[in-house]
């Protein structure tokens, strides 16, 4: 089955979910989860950016996500067309516009189910599930950041080796730290530390080995270094004490 992926209203892609929903007696769903959605889809539909999956003129999936986030919010699929690769060929297709855009992780709070389903496309999941509405839930992420894993960059520091941090008390930088060279083309900074020098620096050119994700925050720390072969205990001790106000997770460059 071949499918064309595109840009879809709103109101189709509302009008889609719902018709959906009513043939398909509420998915499965019991009342108070079926109210929740129908809430959620009246309140944030129109806030939301939607693909839609079509084969010839019909709609046969859709797709609703958050445009500053790329938070995966609603993704349906007619009951016809179901497993064939349709809601598959969206997810992918929202994987690489979050790529194109720089976006560095796309989210998903998958229900338990669906857990395999995204999985398979390279989700991984984080921290425990939930339950919400009598659902149950897992927080999902494609970590698109790491395509920037071995890329050259140029790092303006702004927090030298050996500065106090700004906002912790009596926390010093035991990496350079500041932000890419590139970043200041776009509306955010990317941050990153310099791992290796033990000397204030004010630039320095080397690889990222290392990103740093945040739990629940958009932003990620790139770790740069003139080496590609590391002792990641020794990188992430070095940056621990910086980071102790985030949980976070690093994904690392694979060393040859």
């Amino acid at each position: 089955m071949t499918v064309m992926i595109r840009d879809t209203e709103t109101a189709a892609a509302v009008s889609f979910i719902q018709k959906v929903f009513e043939e398909e007696e509420h998915l499965g769903f019991n009342d108070k989860a079926s109210a929740s959605f129908l809430s959620f889809l009246e309140e944030h539909g129109n806030d939301l950016s939607w693909l839609g999956a079509y084969l010839g003129d019909r709609l046969i999936s859709v797709l609703g996500y958050d445009p500053e986030t790329y938070h995966l919010s609603l993704l349906f699929t007619d009951r016809a067309h179901q497993r064939h690769g349709a809601a598959a060929a969206l997810v992918k297709e929202l994987i690489e516009q979050a790529e194109e855009e720089g976006i560095q992780r796309v989210s998903v709070n998958a229900l338990e189910q669906a857990v395999p389903f995204y999985e398979k496309i390279g989700f991984e999941r984080e921290g425990d599930g939930i339950i919400a509405s009598d659902m149950k839930m897992r927080l999902m992420e494609y970590r698109t950041g790491e395509r920037n894993l071995g890329r050259k960059v140029k790092v303006i520091i702004d927090h030298p080796y050996g500065s106090f941090h700004p906002f912790l008390p009596d926390v010093m930088y035991q990496c350079n730290f500041g932000y890419t060279e590139e970043s200041l083309h776009h509306k955010d900074l990317q941050e990153a530390y310099v791992y290796g020098p033990e000397e204030p620096l004010e630039e320095f050119t080397g690889t990222v080995i290392a990103i740093i994700y945040h739990r629940d925050e958009e932003r990620t720390r790139w770790i740069v270094s003139s080496a590609t072969v590391f002792n990641e205990e020794a990188v992430r001790n070095a940056v621990l004490e910086t980071e102790q106000d985030y949980e976070i997770r690093i994904s690392w460059l694979k060393q040859k």
